[in-house]
């Protein structure tokens, strides 16, 4: 049986409060190129923790949604603070290295209730460009095309190409990714029907692989972690952000606007199973605001966990937690 994840002394309990930065924590790894990583490097670079940051902005976006400068100025916080205090500049250079081909990845599940995904697009071009990555080095992934030629992304290629083994049999991937070397992967966190809950893990191997159908057994267990431990994923990924400005707290995935609730947070990490264990925090004190149970466990973090794609307890996360001011 897996154990089930339930709300502690995490991120829910301390979004008000300031947990200062520390020296130690997760670090940032040095895989050059995906086709050398052999792993997920965030577990091999950063000592015993993940460091996970929550940027809570409900002060300066009371509603959810950040025009397109606050979600930037939210995002250059949150960098800042994962990279240990680096300029934006230095700690996009730091996360991406030499790589000049990013894919943002979105979940366009839900997408226009929830009203978050563009926002946070443009933030990330706009941050992106001003470290010196071109908008035509960049693509959106699971945004609109519309979305993409306003802000003069690159073109996504079209179709399926590659393979990787999930769940004992071969399965391809999106095109794109394997056109990037590096992704960085934004989630969106609401309950689930199926995996008890979505986050960054889920949104990203549901999104890139041809037939995300066939892995929704078993609270999608352990074919979530399969496909983002896999070397083409691993190797790519150097950022996830998990938006929690918007949460879908009850159903889900696809959002009914009497269950989405307005945190205003973001929480970022090198660590996609510790950033996802942390936003089920958050999740759990949602629901119990609305008045309603935990809700379901989420077995595919657990076993994320256990195939050393990260870490799912509060003894091996570093949380830092900060109030945004503007």
């Amino acid at each position: 049986m897996p154990r089930t994840l339930r709300a502690g002394d995490g991120a829910a309990g301390a979004a008000t409060g300031d947990e200062r930065d520390r020296a130690g924590g997760s670090g940032i790894g040095t895989a050059a190129s995906p086709d050398r990583s052999a792993g997920p490097w965030w577990m091999k670079s950063g000592g015993a923790r993940s460091r996970v940051v929550l940027v809570d902005a409900r002060r300066i976006v009371p509603n959810g949604l950040p025009t397109g400068a606050v979600a930037a100025s939210i995002i250059s916080q949150g960098v800042d603070l994962l990279t240990h205090g680096r300029d934006s500049a230095s700690a996009w250079g730091a996360i991406l290295e030499d790589r000049q081909r990013v894919l943002i990845s979105f979940s366009p599940i839900g997408s226009n209730e929830l009203a978050t995904n563009a926002p946070l697009a443009r933030a990330l071009v706009r941050e992106l460009s001003r470290a010196g990555r071109a908008p035509e080095s960049i693509m959106l992934y699971g945004a609109p095309r519309e979305l993409a030629r306003e802000l003069g992304c690159r073109p996504l290629p079209i179709g399926w190409d590659g393979e990787i083994t999930v769940a004992g049999q071969r399965e391809q991937l999106a095109r794109a990714v394997l056109e990037s070397d590096a992704i960085i992967n934004v989630g969106q966190l609401r309950t689930h029907r199926f995996a008890g809950m979505s986050g960054c893990l889920l949104d990203l191997a549901m999104g890139v692989v041809r037939r995300p159908a066939r892995y929704f057994a078993d609270g999608c267990s352990p074919h979530v972690g399969e496909i983002v431990a896999s070397r083409e994923i691993a190797g790519r990924l150097r950022l996830n952000i998990l938006s929690a400005l918007r949460v879908v707290y009850r159903g889900g995935p696809e959002p009914e606007r009497s269950a989405i609730s307005e945190p205003g947070a973001l929480l970022l990490s090198f660590d996609p199973v510790a950033v996802d264990f942390m936003g089920m925090d958050l999740l759990i004190a949602e629901r119990r605001r609305q008045g309603l149970s935990d809700g379901e466990s989420a077995p595919h973090l657990l076993s994320a966990e256990e195939l050393g794609l990260g870490r799912a307890d509060w003894q091996g996360i570093e949380r830092v937690v900060r109030e945004f001011a503007g």
